[in-house]
Order: C-alpha cells, then sequence, then structure tokens
C-alpha cells in the first residue's frame, strides 16, 4: 500500500480492521474462482473445500518500507516426487487464482468503464468478480489517493501454479473505477423462465387498485435461490391477491428473476397458482 499515510511503515489503527478484511476477501474471491469456477458474483454459502483452502493460509508479519500485507500458505513444504505430475495444494492454487483476477481487474481498469452492456464475459471467466473487485474496494476506500501493488514468490520447490508473473499494480485513477464494476457484476442479468415457488411472507395493496375494487400488489415470497433461502418480490394480479394469506399461503410462478441490489424480483409473472392457502 503506497500512499503518504503508510510511509514509514505504518497504517492507521482505526483503517487497519477494513484493509485485512479487504485482503481477505481478495484471497477468497481467488478460492471462490478456483473451486467454484468463475463467476461474476458468489452467494456467500461457500463450500467446505474453499473454507479448507483459505484455513491452510497465515497471516505474516508486514514487511518494510511501505505498509504490506503477505499470506503464505501455512502446509508444510513437501518435495514432490515428480513436479511435472504433481499438483498443489488448496492453498496454493486460492493464491494463484487471485493473482490471476487481479491481473485482470488491473486490465479491465486501465481504461475508462466500458459501456453498460459491454459483454465481460471474457474478464469474469479469467477470474473478475464482485467478491475481488470488493476487497480490492475496502483497502482503497483506507485512503484517496492509494496505489496497491501485490506480488507473489513461489516456492520452486513446490508443484508449479497457474499464475501470471510479474506485479500487479492499481493506480488512484484504477482505484476509482473499482467500485462501480464491481456494482455492475452484481447487476447481473435476469434468468429468464424461473420457476420460484414460496410461501408468502408479506402482501402490500396497491391503494389505488384496492380503491377500485381489484386489488392488486406485491408479495414478498421466501423461495430457495441458489441453495438459500431468499426473499423475492413478485407482482400479484387482481383475482390472485386478493385470496393470498402471509404466513399461510403458498404460492408458485414463472418469470424472469433478476437481483437488483441485494432484492431478488420475479418479473413479468406468468402460470401463478396458489398451492396453500
Amino acid at each position: 500500500m503506497v500512499d503518504r499515510t503508510t510511509a514509514g511503515g505504518r497504517l492507521p489503527l482505526l483503517k487497519a480492521p477494513v484493509v485485512i478484511a479487504g485482503f481477505l476477501q481478495i484471497i477468497r474471491a481467488g478460492a471462490r474462482a478456483e473451486f467454484r469456477g468463475t463467476q461474476a458474483t458468489y452467494s456467500n454459502r461457500d463450500p467446505q473445500v474453499v473454507r479448507e483452502a483459505l484455513t491452510g493460509l497465515d497471516l505474516l508479519a508486514p514487511a518494510e518500507g511501505s505498509f504490506r500485507l503477505i499470506a503464505a500458505s501455512a502446509v508444510e513444504a513437501q518435495l514432490p516426487l515428480d513436479r511435472r505430475t504433481a499438483v498443489p495444494d488448496h492453498s496454493r492454487r486460492s493464491l494463484a487464482a487471485a493473482v490471476r483476477g487481479l491481473r485482470t481487474a488491473a486490465a479491465v481498469t486501465q481504461e475508462p468503464l466500458p459501456e453498460p452492456d459491454t459483454d465481460l464475459t471474457a474478464a469474469i471467466h479469467d477470474g473478475l468478480s464482485a467478491t475481488l473487485l470488493g476487497g480490492i474496494a475496502k483497502i482503497a476506500y483506507t485512503a484517496p489517493d492509494l496505489s496497491i501493488e501485490f506480488n507473489a514468490n513461489w516456492d520452486p520447490s513446490l508443484p508449479e501454479v497457474d499464475a501470471p508473473p510479474g506485479d500487479v499494480v492499481l493506480d488512484p485513477p484504477q482505484l476509482r473505477r473499482v467500485s462501480p464494476l464491481a456494482k455492475r457484476l452484481r447487476q447481473r442479468p435476469p434468468e429468464p423462465q424461473r420457476l420460484v415457488q414460496g410461501w408468502v411472507k408479506v402482501a402490500e395493496a396497491d391503494e389505488l387498485a384496492a380503491a377500485g375494487g381489484h386489488p392488486t400488489g406485491l408479495v414478498v415470497v421466501e423461495a430457495l435461490i441458489e441453495k438459500s433461502r431468499r426473499r423475492v418480490l413478485i407482482d400479484v394480479p387482481s383475482g390472485i391477491f386478493g385470496k393470498l394469506r402471509p404466513g399461510l399461503s403458498e404460492i408458485r410462478a414463472k418469470g424472469d428473476l433478476k437481483k437488483v441490489g441485494i432484492r431478488w424480483h420475479l418479473i413479468d409473472p406468468q402460470e401463478i397458482e396458489i398451492l396453500r392457502r
């Protein structure tokens, strides 16, 4: 971390927690990309292999110079019988994936952000994710004119990893593009014709429609999305809304499932069916 506030190898105490949280988030992004596949955004529930990979890493004492954080694989070095066929352990693979993602983030933010409809699939395949960018943003938040440098040193006696060589540097103009880019990745395209089924938790009537005697409104349904219980907002038409009872009714509907910020919406719902009243 290169900035006037880190001169002499110091970091203001009140900024330390968010910096370390950001550093962990970057490495977590690498572990997720390596073992869950490259994605624009991830649900928070990680499989055991991701947690094991992070458990295999230690945080070392900061080095001299501008403030530095160092993560190292905690697994004891074991000389492989044949390096050509040996497989790196999970913690080293996670770090390598994080480096790949950082290299991609540096390349994408080198120029002004692409247009909103630009296809970022190739960058996502190369490790760009909202998790990674969120970690960078946390570190950058500590100082407006901060530059961040990343580099990795690999033990030549251990199995080779798939990581690009050289340092990765993100300067202030690049870092200012990180948060908007992360927000764009979180606003992923809708899943067409997604079937949603769940219990009605909340029902809010449209006042104008209710006054006209044909109540329509918004319901919040608790449904299983990405292997977790999520609340989904659905606009329900007249004829169905009046029959729904929060806490008692279960419905099923098909539409375009879209995540906007932290909320899930079922757009243009069709084939709405009341399963239980």
